[in-house]
C-alpha cells in the first residue's frame, strides 16, 4: 500500500536531491553507509504499515526511535519500505532552517526588502503541507509556527504516511481530525473506514473525530463519567519574564530587544471516550493522552518561531493512574462498577525502557519530542465496558532540557 502521499513527496525529495547534485562542484564523493535502526522488538510490515504484536512493542518502539539518530531512523524506515510523518517534519526542519539562513546571509538591502514580505517557505514545506503532513499552528502572541498534524501527534513516528498502523490485530489510523479503528484488522474495510467522517461505532469500526473528544486543555480538571472525561495537562504558566503565557522558557535577545530562542517541557494529559454509545457513563473504549512534551525553537529569518537545532533532554517521572469498568457481567454496560489501577496485560518484556512508573530516561537531542507515558493511547474493552475514562491522580516529574529544568508535581 504505497500511498499517493507518500509517492508524491518521495518525488519531490529526489527532485530536489537530483537538483542539488547539479550544482554539486565535488569530484570526490564520500561513501559512508548508515547503520539502520535496529528496534528491539520484532515488527513486520503488512500492506504497507508498521505491524507490533503488542501495545507494548509499540510503546517501546516509540521511545527508541525518538533517542535514535534520524539518519539511522529514515534508513530503517526504507529497509521497512514507509515513510512517517516524522521523517517528513525533520526534512521541513532542516530545509526551512537553511531556507532561513539563506536570507540571513543576504546583503543588508536585500534582507530590509525581504523583511518586508511574506516568510518564503521551501519546496518540501510547500507540499508538506499542502499533502496535510504538517499544520500551521498560532500561538497566543500571534506568532505562526508548523508542526504535526495527526489526531495523535505522538504516533508521528510508527504510523505510515496516511497514519495507518497495526496493533494487537487491530488497523489504526490517525488523520488530522479522527482517531480510526478497524477492530477485527480486515484491510478489505479500509475504505469503508476512510469514508466514516464522523463519529460512530460499527460493528467492525470505530471512528472519534477530534472536535468531538477533547475536552478543555487547561490544568487539572475533575470530572466524573467517561464523557467529557478528565484532563491533567499542566503547563508553567503565570511565571515572569523570561518565561511567556503559554510555558515557554525565552532567552538570547538580539539587537531588537526580541528573544531568539525558547524551550519548554510541559504534560499533555486528558482522557474521555472513544467512538460512541447513548449512554454517558458507559462505552466499550476509552482514549487516553498521557505525553510529556519537550521542545525546543528559533526564531528564523522573518521572526517566526520554528523547531530547530537541538537540546539535550532528561527526564524522571512517577505517576499513578485508575480508570472504572463495570462488574458482575462478561460483556457491555451493568449496574456495578470499580475502580482499577493498572492496565492488564501490559508488559514490556523486560525492557529498560518500558513506559511504566518509576520511568526515567535521556535524549541526547531533542526539539519536538513526544515521550509516551502508560496509558496513553486507545483502550477497546474486550468484557465489560468503561464506567470511568483515565485519569492520573497523582504524578511527579523532574526533567532538564538544555540545563533549564521543568518539574511538575500534583
Amino acid at each position: 500500500m504505497n500511498t499517493i502521499k507518500q509517492t508524491l513527496f518521495a518525488l519531490l525529495i529526489v527532485t530536489i536531491a537530483i537538483a542539488g547534485c547539479k550544482k554539486e562542484t565535488h569530484y570526490e564523493q564520500k561513501n559512508t553507509e548508515i547503520a539502520a535502526f535496529a528496534p528491539s522488538a520484532e515488527i513486520t510490515v503488512n500492506y504497507g504499515m508498521l505491524v507490533f504484536k503488542t501495545k507494548a512493542d509499540m510503546d517501546v518502539t516509540m521511545l527508541e526511535l525518538t533517542a535514535s539518530d534520524r539518519q539511522s531512523v529514515d534508513a530503517w524506515e526504507q529497509k521497512m519500505g514507509i515513510q512517517s510523518p516524522a521523517s517528513v517534519f525533520n526534512k521541513v526542519v532542516a530545509a526551512e532552517d537553511s531556507v532561513s539562513k539563506h536570507y540571513e546571509n543576504l546583503p543588508q538591502e536585500e534582507q530590509n526588502y525581504w523583511l518586508t514580505q511574506p516568510q518564503v517557505h521551501s519546496e518540501i514545506y510547500n507540499k508538506a503541507h499542502a499533502l496535510g503532513f504538517i499544520r500551521e499552528v498560532k500561538g497566543p502572541d500571534g506568532n505562526v509556527y508548523f508542526d504535526y498534524n495527526l489526531s495523535d501527534n505522538a504516533m508521528n513516528s510508527v504510523v505510515n504516511s496516511d497514519g495507518f498502523v497495526t496493533v494487537e490485530g487491530r488497523i489504526f489510523q490517525y488523520t488530522p481530525d479522527a482517531t480510526k479503528t478497524i477492530l477485527n484488522g480486515d484491510v478489505k474495510l479500509i475504505s469503508s473506514m476512510k469514508s466514516l467522517n464522523y463519529t460512530c461505532t460499527t460493528e467492525n469500526i470505530i471512528v472519534q473525530m477530534t472536535e468531538d473528544a477533547v475536552p478543555l486543555r487547561m490544568s487539572k480538571q475533575v470530572q466524573g463519567g467517561v464523557y467529557p472525561g478528565f484532563n491533567w495537562t499542566q503547563k508553567k504558566l503565570g511565571l515572569p519574564d523570561p518565561y511567556d503565557g503559554d510555558g515557554w522558557y525565552r532567552w538570547d535577545k538580539n539587537w531588537k530587544g526580541n528573544y531568539t530562542k525558547r524551550k519548554r517541557v510541559w504534560i499533555d494529559g486528558h482522557s474521555e471516550r472513544y467512538g460512541t454509545n447513548n449512554d454517558p457513563y458507559c462505552n466499550s473504549a476509552v482514549n487516553c493522552t498521557y505525553i510529556i512534551r519537550a521542545e525546543y525553537q528559533e526564531l528564523n529569518f522573518w521572526g517566526n518561531w520554528q523547531y530547530n537545532g537541538n537540546q539535550s533532554f532528561s527526564m524522571s517521572a512517577s505517576w499513578s493512574y485508575q480508570y472504572g469498568k463495570y462488574t458482575g457481567i462478561s460483556y457491555g454496560c451493568g449496574v456495578y462498577h470499580e475502580l482499577y489501577y493498572y492496565v492488564a496485560p501490559y508488559n514490556c518484556g523486560g525492557a529498560s525502557n518500558c513506559p511504566t512508573s518509576p520511568f526515567s530516561y535521556s535524549y541526547p537531542t531533542v526539539n519536538n519530542a513526544f515521550i509516551n507515558l502508560t496509558p496513553h493511547g486507545t483502550w477497546i474493552a474486550s468484557g465489560p465496558w468503561f464506567y470511568e475514562a483515565f485519569l492520573v491522580n497523582y504524578a511527579s516529574l523532574t526533567s532538564s532540557i538544555g540545563g533549564t529544568s521543568f518539574n511538575y508535581s500534583y
